[in-house]
């Protein structure tokens, strides 16, 4: 089960990458440097799939998060050493998955579905501006539970694979 949870863990990583190197987001990085990704035609064809890589990415995350959650549950039962690793593991990831929450309610790939809801461009709601504006920073803040999260299972495993 723990070689499920970490294989499904690096797979939803990566997953995580594609999702955020094909927002506007990783655009914008390029643009204070001088370069418009958005410009460019193969980066165009690449930010088109932006919501298929963070449909794919929700449902490996919630794989991941189950099968980590049965680890932890069937190893409760037992005299674990690392039982204090899992806590932190646990800790770390449900702080990203609330910073998921946070990064796809502010996405602009949501405003389509959200326009249909208010049946107005949510931008054009002065609360959703101010939320929408803290997009970016939502990204940075998920890099630390994500680090911390990856740290202690890589120590729970004894290394990047279980022994």
């Amino acid at each position: 089960m723990e070689r499920v949870a970490i294989t499904l863990g690096l797979i939803t990583l990566i997953l995580a990458l594609l999702a955020f190197s094909s927002s506007r987001s990783f655009a914008s990085l390029f643009r204070h440097a001088g370069m418009n990704l958005l410009d460019n035609r193969i980066y165009k064809g690449y930010y088109r799939y932006h919501a298929i890589f963070w449909s794919i990415f929700a449902f490996m995350l919630f794989i991941h998060i189950s099968m980590g959650s049965i680890h932890i549950v069937l190893n409760s039962f037992t005299n674990d050493p690392d039982a204090y690793l899992h806590r932190y593991v646990l800790a770390a990831g449900l702080t990203g998955l609330l910073l998921v929450g946070a990064i796809v309610t502010s996405c602009r790939s949501l405003l389509g579905f959200l326009s249909i809801l208010y049946l107005k461009n949510p931008l054009s709601i002065a609360q959703f501006q101010r939320y929408y504006k803290l997009h970016s920073y939502f990204w940075l803040m998920f890099l630390v539970p994500i680090i911390i999260h990856y740290w202690f299972s890589y120590l729970h495993a004894g290394g990047f694979w279980p022994h």
